[in-house]
Order: structure tokens, then sequence, then C-alpha cells
């Protein structure tokens, strides 16, 4: 099963919160020391509202060296939910200080999701992959993997309104690598 083999492989250094609670604006979670090449974030998610037209991306969760995305490091991963009743992912891949991507299937209110965003040493390759409810939905090589630190995990970053939502669940497992 890969989901052990990766517990195994990539030392636990953090549980950060398992009871829901709602997002903020500027909601500082943690500070960690660094998170690795490698790494798993998984958290659970209930969307309560999607964004509208008049702020149309809000902030689900940031974790980098502090900044928007200035530099390397800064986004690594981000999440934002859009209008478009999609998320959007970022994160630092491959020289990238934003490389992002959209979900393509709209999502739901008032239902918790299983979102996995992980990077793993396969076969000698850091993979990047991000799953919903146990589906892959996006993979790529990352050819410029980094550990950085300290990072910041925001639960509703300070650039963007937060997301009227919930998490429970989010736990961050990461090596240096």
């Amino acid at each position: 099963d890969q989901q052990q083999l990766l517990k195994t492989r990539i030392q636990r250094s953090s549980l950060i919160e398992i009871r829901p609670f709602n997002l903020r604006k500027n909601k500082l979670i943690t500070e960690l020391p660094y998170i690795g090449k490698e790494y798993k974030i998984s958290f659970e998610l209930l969307i309560t509202e999607f964004p509208s037209a008049a702020d149309p991306t809000q902030s689900v969760i940031h974790i980098g060296l502090g900044g928007d995305a200035a530099k390397y490091g800064d986004r690594n991963p981000a999440v934002w939910l859009s209008k478009d009743k999609l998320f959007h992912f970022t994160s630092s891949i491959s020289g990238n200080n934003n490389y992002w991507f959209d979900t393509e299937i709209p999502l739901e209110e008032n239902e918790w999701l299983e979102i996995e965003i992980s990077q793993t040493l396969t076969d000698g390759k850091y993979v990047y992959e991000v799953s919903i409810d146990g589906a892959s939905l996006h993979t790529i090589e990352n050819v410029k993997p980094e550990q950085f630190g300290p990072v910041k995990v925001f639960a509703g970053d300070n650039f963007y309104s937060a997301a009227k939502a919930k998490i429970r669940n989010l736990s961050i497992y990461t090596r240096k690598g």
C-alpha cells in the first residue's frame, strides 16, 4: 500500500490540527523548522460557500517562507478556492516560484473532501502529486526540489481573503531528503 510505504519513508514532522476549525485570513497555525524535499500534506476540507465575483480567489492553506510568491519556496505548497468552484494548487516546482494548476471538476458545498499534496522520491525522481478523495489529479516531476525553512503554515494566508470553509485532520509529514 503506497500510503503505508510513504509513512515509513517520510519521518513524521507534525500532526497540526485534528478538530475542525474555520479558515481565517492570516491564521498562522504554526511555523516548522523546514519542509523537506519529500513531504505529504493531508487535510479534509468542508466548503461552506464559494467565492463571489467580487472576491474571486480565496486562500485555503499556504505553506512557505512567508512571502506571497516572490521567491522560490514562498508557495510550497498553497491552495486556493475560485469563484468557478475549482481548486487552484500552487507550489515551487522545477525553479518556478508559482507552478500552478486548477482542478477541472466543479466542487460541491457542504461535503468533506480529503486532499493530499505530496512530493516523493520515486525511482530517483522527485514527483509532486495532488489527490482528492484518493484520486490522483495531477503529477509532475520536480527537477529542482529543495528543502525550505523555516516555513509558516497558514489556514487562510495574509495575502488573500480566507475561503469560507473548515479544515480538519491537517497533518504534515516531511524529511530533508
